[in-house]
């Protein structure tokens, strides 16, 4: 799956190998909490502008 040498000439042992993966790991789980965040501030945003459409019809 992976490569046992990489393009600068390094060894790719299993603990590189594990290194390299929690580091995109954290990459992943950054974007996860961003993405969490971003959806959070919309249905806040949706919410409101239905609340004062509900109180301006009424």
């Amino acid at each position: 799956m992976m490569r046992h040498v990489d393009g600068a000439g390094v060894v790719q042992t299993m603990p590189i190998k594990l290194i390299n993966l929690a580091v995109l790991a954290v990459f992943a789980l950054i974007v996860l909490v961003g993405h969490l965040i971003w959806l959070l501030i919309v249905r806040k945003r949706q919410n409101i502008y239905a609340d004062c459409k509900i109180k301006l019809n009424t």
